[in-house]
């Protein structure tokens, strides 16, 4: 794949980190505080001050990527904030859960995905659902699993409404993996089971299937249940998962984003 990944961070509110918001003098030298309306808090900078910053920086910082970064901050600017003021699609009983911030974490990073197809990855936890360390009563956690699934169809009907369902897919998967058993606290200790939904994409992944078997591993320790792989059947590191998807996307050498592991060959078949 041509180009390169470079990430960037970006707020659920897309806030843009291109803009110049405000004013301060405490910024500035003696002789700049005297520029007409240089301390101004609310109403941003003015035609002419966006110009004097722009002459000093081409004159200040040397050639290189601060010096670029400076003559293209204004059509970066405008780019987010066209993204920003996209409207979603009327999505019906599926609209996004109004309040809530993984949902709107969601519609932000659908809009990016829809709008900027240069955009290949977008990255968000799950702050706003609560957190996922359930090592005790796990009935707790049901409240925050049904609003993840709420938010997770109302992505996917935005997506749709876009006429993007064969070009964007949603992937969730946690941070560690668990046992297979309930703990005596009724919750889950740290184990090797792990979660992982593909949400999308059904075109070029609807043929895929499951690749090894696992049997159910009894250590003789208390609530110690793990899955292994079975004798003979084919093993693959988590990476693999990921250097596969890289493959599927157009990656052409997916391992030297995935510490060396390669695809699954059998899903590319």
């Amino acid at each position: 794949m041509s180009g390169f990944l470079k990430p960037v961070g970006i707020s659920e509110d897309l806030e843009n980190p291109y803009s110049r918001y405000e004013r301060d003098w405490r910024y500035y030298t003696r002789e700049e505080r005297e520029i007409t309306d240089y301390n101004d808090k609310e109403n941003g900078f003015s035609a002419a001050l966006y110009k004097k910053m722009d002459e000093l920086a081409q004159k200040n910082n040397d050639s290189g990527k601060m010096k670029d970064a400076f003559s293209r901050r204004a059509s970066l600017s405008d780019f987010i904030d066209d993204i920003a003021n996209t409207m979603t699609p009327e999505l019906g009983e599926d609209a996004y859960l109004e309040n809530d911030r993984f949902s709107e974490k969601l519609e932000t990073a659908i809009k990016i995905l829809s709008k900027n197809p240069d955009t290949k990855v977008v990255t968000i936890g799950t702050g706003g659902l609560g957190g996922w360390d359930d090592h005790n009563e796990a009935r707790d956690y049901v409240s925050r699993t049904e609003s993840l699934f709420r938010s997770l169809k109302s992505a996917m009907a935005h997506i749709k409404a876009e006429g993007k369902e064969q070009n964007i897919n949603i992937m969730v998967f946690g941070e560690f993996g668990r046992n297979v058993n309930l703990n005596s606290a009724l919750g889950w200790d740290h184990g090797n089971l792990q979660n992982f939904y593909v949400l999308g994409g059904k075109g070029y992944f609807n043929h895929k299937g499951v690749v090894g078997e696992t049997v159910l591993e009894n250590t003789g320790q208390l609530n110690r249940l793990y899955l292994k792989p079975k004798p003979g059947s084919y093993q693959f590191e988590p990476h693999s998962i990921a250097a596969t998807l890289y493959k599927i996307y157009g990656i052409d050498n997916p391992e030297t984003l995935t510490g060396g592991n390669g695809p699954i060959e059998q899903l590319l078949s």
